[in-house]
């Protein structure tokens, strides 16, 4: 069994790629620790803001 605890990098750039999804398909377990989600909750970007 493959498991990946993560930071927030792999996470926005996989999703400003669109991606998102491969870090499920690539392992079994993915952890996100609370401390990450709670970071992505204010950093994730706009689609309006990577236009800038």
């Amino acid at each position: 069994m493959n498991s990946i605890i993560t930071n927030t990098s792999p996470i926005i750039a996989l999703s400003i790629l669109g991606k998102l999804s491969l870090l499920w398909e690539l392992f079994d377990k993915v952890y996100v620790p609370k401390a990450v989600l709670q970071e992505l909750a204010g950093r994730i970007p706009s689609k309006k803001e990577l236009a800038i």
